[in-house]
């Protein structure tokens, strides 16, 4: 998936956004870290016995991410040179790109954890959906190479939204 999508993306572009507007890194490390401690906190709370604290490290990950796409939105400055290249998404392109990189991610999650029987399924399917989702948003800086407005966020937020639901629901049936 990285493959097709550093063929697509302008990455000369995203290269010079990041180097003059350094706080960018900040959504870019917070998708990559709550991918990870979902799929970890997705992974600890299959295990028998395992306490739900680890569903706070998640959240408190997604908050830096969230925090860190909220601040293009507040951001006064031109981003110069983001020449739009011929596959660069736009906000109505949001949703469904982001639901189908989700959905190889959510698919290998489930077939990782498939015959483990969580006792709060749901909570873990859930965990999986956010993993899921962090890691497609991480992979879609690739092809976004303009800061966030208010519809890229609400955009953003309704396609992660939609899938920890579709994974909240699919998996927790599954896992019983």
């Amino acid at each position: 998936m990285i493959a097709i999508l550093m063929t697509s993306g302008d990455l000369p572009a995203i290269e010079r956004r990041l180097v003059a507007f350094p706080d960018m890194w900040l959504a870019v490390f917070g998708s990559i870290i709550t991918a990870v401690s979902a799929a970890l906190a997705c992974f600890q709370l299959s295990l028998t016995g395992s306490k739900s604290d680890w569903t706070l490290l998640s959240i408190t990950q997604l908050l830096v991410w969230i925090w860190g796409e909220r601040m293009g939105c507040l951001r006064d400055a031109v981003i110069l040179e983001c020449g739009r290249r011929r596959w660069v998404i736009a906000a109505e392109d949001c949703v469904p790109l982001h639901s189908w990189v989700s959905l190889p991610l959510s698919l290998t999650l489930w077939l990782m954890l498939r015959r483990a029987y969580p006792l709060r399924a749901g909570l873990v399917s859930a965990l999986g959906g956010l993993a899921a989702a962090a890691s497609s948003a991480s992979l879609l800086w690739i092809v976004h190479p303009f800061d966030a407005t208010a519809a890229d966020l609400l955009m953003h937020a309704l396609s992660v939204v939609i899938v920890v639901l579709a994974a909240r629901a699919l998996g927790a049936r599954t896992f019983r």
